[in-house]
């Protein structure tokens, strides 16, 4: 899912966990994971470069992992925005459903 959101916006953590990595993909650019109890992972990515976490850092819901920015060589028509998604067991799932279960 990709989210819109203008350059500099802090991004968020979507649940308490553990960040997995922080690296810079080829085609959707700076990047954190989040792994969360469960086997759920979280994937943000097109962030901006300044991203205030590491690896082994534990995170909170709503602690702020990184910033909206345009790093995402394969969404460039989108410009400033977050792309996100899930993992299940390391099987995609439907990132709405995972953040229903936090309601």
């Amino acid at each position: 899912v990709d989210f819109a959101a203008a350059a500099g916006t802090p991004v968020v953590s979507a649940a308490d966990g553990q960040v997995y990595t922080v690296y810079e993909d080829d085609r959707m650019g700076m990047t954190v994971v989040i792994r969360h109890e469960g086997g759920y992972t979280t994937h943000y990515a097109s962030l901006a470069s300044d991203v205030p976490v590491k690896a082994g850092d534990k995170v909170t819901l709503g602690q702020t992992i990184g910033y909206a920015g345009d790093s995402a060589v394969a969404e460039t028509t989108l410009g400033s925005h977050v792309h996100f998604s899930v993992t299940h067991y390391d099987e995609p799932m439907d990132p709405k459903e995972f953040l229903s279960l936090g309601q």
